[in-house]
């Protein structure tokens, strides 16, 4: 998790020694557009409360719109942002899907080589345009970290951010479901999203993950 100061240049901006990577994982309180049937990245008024932000107060806001821009200007290679929020989808708004190979049989290591040198900016979400559980997953997280921490602690070979988020979309559809079943509450699950930040600087590709060896 980050606080405003450390998104907005005061320790993820533009650096001197760039590194190759970045992921920023966002677990805020987030809040929907003024105008929300008109909602888009664009929108200067929808984003996120960070965790340095004071109770009742708006001063700290921090809207999509500076997000994007404050990724575009990263000089890091590879940068993803994982959103746990609500309304976090509207991030994905008005940006394309991550190119990646259709068939696993296509994803050899020279075109993972090949794509991790590729400048790519990609976000993703706990869900769409709506509010999201903030509990209800193993080990008091929510169900969307849960299912993420999940993925990566069971997986055993590189992996890209879409595929994680191919792995995680049906047990965050299917763990939110049961929740709201057992809450008698309308099953009406939150629905993670995935993209590639195109007004962030995104060229081409997708985050890679490589598992740690034996220490």
């Amino acid at each position: 998790m980050i606080d405003q100061g450390q998104l907005c240049g005061r320790g993820l901006g533009v650096t001197k020694d760039p590194v190759k990577a970045v992921t920023l994982y966002r677990k805020a309180s987030g809040f929907p557009p003024s105008n929300f049937a008109a909602a888009t990245l664009a929108s200067a008024d929808s984003g996120a409360l960070p965790v340095d932000a004071k109770y009742g107060s708006t001063a700290e806001e921090i809207s999509n719109q500076e997000i994007t821009y404050q990724v575009a200007r990263m000089a890091a290679r590879k940068v993803l942002i994982v959103a746990d929020s609500c309304y976090s989808g509207l991030l994905t708004q008005t940006v394309s899907r991550a190119q990646r190979p259709i068939t696993a049989d296509e994803k050899t290591n020279d075109y993972l080589i090949g794509m991790a040198h590729k400048q790519s900016r990609n976000v993703l979400t706990s869900g769409g345009l709506e509010p999201v559980l903030d509990g209800g997953g193993a080990r008091n997280h929510s169900i969307f970290a849960a299912a993420l921490i999940d993925v990566l602690q069971t997986n055993t070979d590189v992996i890209t951010s879409e595929e994680i988020y191919d792995r995680l979309l049906t047990k965050v559809m299917s763990g939110a479901t049961t929740v709201l079943l057992r809450d008698k509450d309308v099953p009406n699950p939150q629905q993670p999203q995935y993209s590639a930040l195109d007004n962030g600087g995104h060229v081409y590709g997708d985050f890679l993950f490589v598992p740690k060896g034996p220490t």
